[in-house]
């Protein structure tokens, strides 16, 4: 059985859900941008996947909250910009679909950044469930110190 006091926690803090958001805004903004050089038939389709890889990106570095907020902002300038011009936000069925994919994009980025932290946490051992919970919940910025008095980078 593995002690918890030897887990370290992930060497690369994730970044705070505010932030998380503004980044979540830049890239989905870069995204749209991108797709608006594809051309007026295109747009619609490249819009989407951009922003989903987008929204995919900001999910592995940040936690659930930036996550989701990272989410919604690059379907929001998705739906505004590359569904329907001029920033309207519209809820018909393409736009609830974009709506969908993002999320589930996000989700599942996050998702699997969460294992991948863990598994370089317990350094390939079995982590037991109480401490992969704490380590999915906890906020992640925040220095543990170690068993020794030594702050983890």
């Amino acid at each position: 059985m593995l002690s918890s006091r030897t887990l370290a926690p992930p060497r690369r803090p994730p970044v705070p859900p505010a932030l998380g958001g503004v980044v979540g805004l830049v890239a989905g903004t870069a995204a749209q941008c991108v797709a608006w050089l594809f051309g007026t038939p295109a747009v619609t389709t490249v819009g989407l996947v951009l922003g989903a890889a987008a929204a995919a990106a900001v999910a592995t570095v940040t936690t659930a909250a930036g996550a989701a907020v990272a989410a919604l902002l690059c379907w929001a300038l998705d739906d505004g910009f590359a569904l329907h011009r001029f920033g309207e936000l519209h809820l018909a069925a393409a736009d609830r679909h974009a709506l969908v994919g993002i999320i589930l994009a996000a989700a599942t980025a996050h998702g699997i950044a969460v294992l991948v932290r863990a598994e370089r946490v317990a350094g390939g051992r079995q982590v037991r469930r109480g401490h992969l919970e704490r380590l999915i919940t906890a906020p992640h910025w925040v220095p543990a110190v170690g068993s020794r008095g030594r702050l983890w980078s």
